[in-house]
């Protein structure tokens, strides 16, 4: 859409800018969510690595205790 300005030149412009907004809308939707989503699944990964790690340990004491208490009764 052309128009004609107070000065009398034509706003060439404001195409310009209208597309240039409708590109960054849909790079927001096809960039900027998907890597909110990946960034939001790396932290729930590494939440669960650290639950499993956590549970290795107690696992790891359990084990050693058991050991001791074996050594223990011979």
């Amino acid at each position: 859409m052309v128009a004609l300005t107070k000065s009398g030149r034509k706003e060439v412009y404001q195409p310009l800018l209208i597309s240039m907004g409708s590109l960054l809308g849909f790079l927001s939707l096809g960039f900027i969510l998907p890597t909110t989503v990946f960034i939001i699944n790396c932290k729930e990964l590494a939440t669960a690595i650290t639950e499993l790690l956590e549970a290795i340990m107690r696992l790891r004491d359990v084990w050693q205790e058991f050991l001791k208490q074996i050594k223990n009764r011979r």
